[in-house]
């Protein structure tokens, strides 16, 4: 809806529901995420969402700012992640707890187009929520991806523009708030009368730490050569700052520490093509 030449309004509300389930609370430092189908222990997972935001659009500039409010239904988390695969244990189903969640925040973007630059910003502060009545004490926690600042930023700048020679040069540059891992606030020791003193690990609540924030920057150039058979060179760097960006975190029981595995490093890359 238009209030004015240069201003919009927009309203919108989404109802969702899907037929397969994502289990949370699955082992720490696993990047794959398990699916479950639904059933009458597991109704489908229904989500409700409201946006609310104001977009303005001047020249070549757009700026749009709005909120949101999201409720998810039926979510499911495995609240013993050292009994998921162990084939002693049929009954794994019945240490699945259903639950719900939230998610609200805001959205920021500008955009910026043209022949020779263009640049795109985009910013979300949010808070993402579970709440399982049998986990954590009854209280919400955050989710495992809860990023608190997610900003994301791209520009491409034609450098030379000649009738047979074509070169721009792009970057991309992303920040973003860790994600949340459970680990271990300490130990405590007690007695049993088989195995004597036994030390066991204690844990303040789900989801209790988060991950350094992920940073990174690529950048890029592509050269365009228009003969009577078009060619195409892409140089490229991925992480070029080479930063360990945390991918999960690994428990020594010897050192009794935490390491962060890290993954992709700076990675350059080359790409060449010819059109016949």
């Amino acid at each position: 809806m238009r209030l004015h030449e240069y201003l919009g309004l927009e309203l919108t509300g989404d109802w969702l529901v899907q037929y397969y389930h994502t289990l949370e609370g699955i082992p720490l430092g696993w990047s794959l995420d398990m699916i479950i189908p639904p059933s009458a222990q597991f109704k489908p997972e229904t989500t409700a969402q409201l946006y609310a935001g104001l977009n303005s659009n001047v020249g070549n500039h757009h700026f749009s700012l709005g909120a949101y409010y999201k409720r998810m239904n039926n979510l499911v988390y495995f609240s013993d992640a050292s009994k998921l695969f162990d084939s002693s244990t049929a009954g794994w189903k019945d240490n699945i707890e259903t639950g719900s969640g939230t998610s609200r925040g805001l959205e920021f973007s500008y955009e910026k187009t043209g022949e020779i630059f263009t640049c795109r910003v985009g910013y979300t502060l949010s808070k993402t929520d579970r709440l399982f009545p049998n986990l954590n004490k009854g209280e919400a926690f955050p989710a495992k991806y809860d990023r608190t600042h997610i900003l994301n930023t791209t520009a491409s700048l034609r450098v030379l523009s000649r009738e047979k020679v074509d070169l721009s040069i792009s970057g991309l540059f992303t920040w973003q708030s860790g994600h949340m891992e459970t680990v271990t606030a300490g130990s405590w020791w007690f007695s049993t009368p088989v195995l004597g003193y036994v030390e066991q690990d204690f844990y303040t609540s789900f989801n209790n730490y988060r991950m350094p924030p992920y940073i990174r920057f690529d950048l890029s150039a592509v050269l365009e050569i228009k003969t009577r058979f078009p060619q195409t060179v892409h140089v490229g760097v991925y992480n070029v700052f080479n930063r360990h960006n945390p991918f999960t975190l690994s428990y020594d029981p010897d050192t009794k520490q935490w390491q962060q595995i890290s993954l992709l490093p700076i990675m350059p890359s080359l790409k060449y093509s010819i059109t016949f």
